[in-house]
């Protein structure tokens, strides 16, 4: 077992709060938007009450959807960023292929994020604001958001 190596490294966040602009544009203020998810909440009738916190969407909302705090969110989370397992061959066996050192690893980055139940976004730390430049400027504040990704590495290191 002394041939095999480990490591992970975990990050996490607890107590951060977010601006989920997103949200506030996909629970309806444009009808071609509407997130299921977040809609079904909304009030609709007073026999469809919703769970009482989401408004309703309205096309009179169209133009301007007022801030509120009900778009303020839990951005804690706990993150795996990486994963590296590996094998360092014997150096018997290195020396016979002409090396000092031969390891084959794998390793694994952003495996797996815990976030809030509540929370509506794709990544609670990093926003872009669909520009260019790609950081969005305002921390706790999205305004649209991309995916973590998720890269998978399969590698090899020798030393001569």
């Amino acid at each position: 077992m002394e041939n095999f190596d480990l490591s992970i490294a975990i990050q996490a966040s607890l107590g951060a709060k977010i601006y989920n602009f997103e949200n506030q544009y996909y629970q309806g203020n444009v009808l071609g938007a509407m997130r299921r998810s977040l809609v079904e909440g909304q009030w609709w009738s007073e026999q469809e009450p919703g769970d009482g916190k989401m408004p309703a969407a309205a096309l009179s909302q169209l133009e301007f959807q007022a801030n509120s705090s009900i778009y303020i969110e839990n951005a804690s989370f706990l993150a795996v960023r990486n994963v590296n397992f590996g094998y360092t061959f014997s150096e018997h066996l290195a020396n016979k292929l002409k090396m000092k050192k031969f390891r084959l690893y794998t390793s694994i980055n952003n495996l797996f994020m815990i976030t809030d139940k509540n929370f509506h976004g794709y990544n609670p730390e990093g926003y872009t604001a669909g520009e260019i430049d790609g950081i969005n400027s305002t921390p706790g504040y999205n305004s649209g958001s991309e995916p973590v990704n998720r890269i998978f590495t399969l590698g090899l290191n020798v030393n001569f």
